[in-house]
């Protein structure tokens, strides 16, 4: 039995992409080294990794996340701040801030709670709904993660790099290449 990577993710509008994209190019412009750059197609808000999971809790969580998504409305998201995880300080992970409605937080709730029923475990953080724009490379040198945080501080981009409906959620496969990952619909479900 072939096992499939899978996470839950809304996709981004084409506006919200170029937005996305600009401020990458200003980014990669930079001096800053040891960073691992998410091509702009492939940025989403993800709402639940769930890893490697059989074909069978694929159906499983293909009935979970339809019937999940018949209780939501649309909303509206705003993608803005530019910041870090762990922090600015130490980035390891580069990422641009999503501000939500509480509708968010509760369909992540619920698709994690659902989710861990059939054996999927929880993130032990809590949510932070974000865009990834890049990694930096463990190995990066104290001097180098000084250039990046700099970078972070004085990158100038607007405050709000733009507003979307959601409407939708998908199910991805997720397929771990040498030239990065390859994303596939599995499933898609209108709010």
């Amino acid at each position: 039995m072939s096992l499939i990577r899978c996470f839950i993710a809304i996709c981004l509008s084409s506006e919200i992409r170029d937005s996305l994209e600009n401020l990458l190019i200003q980014l990669k412009s930079s001096k800053a080294g040891n960073i691992r750059w998410i091509p702009s197609e492939n940025i989403h808000l993800t709402l639940k990794f769930l890893g490697e999971i059989s074909p069978e809790n694929l159906n499983t969580v293909k009935n979970l996340l339809l019937d999940e998504i018949n209780h939501t409305q649309p909303f509206e998201i705003s993608i803005r701040k530019l910041g870090a995880f762990p922090n600015i300080s130490r980035p390891r992970v580069i990422w641009i801030g999503v501000q939500a409605p509480d509708t968010l937080f509760q369909l992540q709730k619920q698709i994690d709670e659902r989710t861990k029923a059939i054996g999927i475990f929880s993130d032990t953080r809590s949510f932070s709904p974000h865009l990834t724009l890049g990694r930096v490379n463990r190995y990066c040198t104290v001097d180098q993660t000084k250039v990046i945080t700099a970078l972070l501080k004085q990158t100038n981009y607007p405050d709000d790099l733009g507003s979307m409906h959601i409407e939708a959620i998908r199910l991805y496969k997720s397929e771990l290449t040498r030239s990065g990952a390859v994303y596939s619909c599995l499933a898609e479900k209108k709010l």
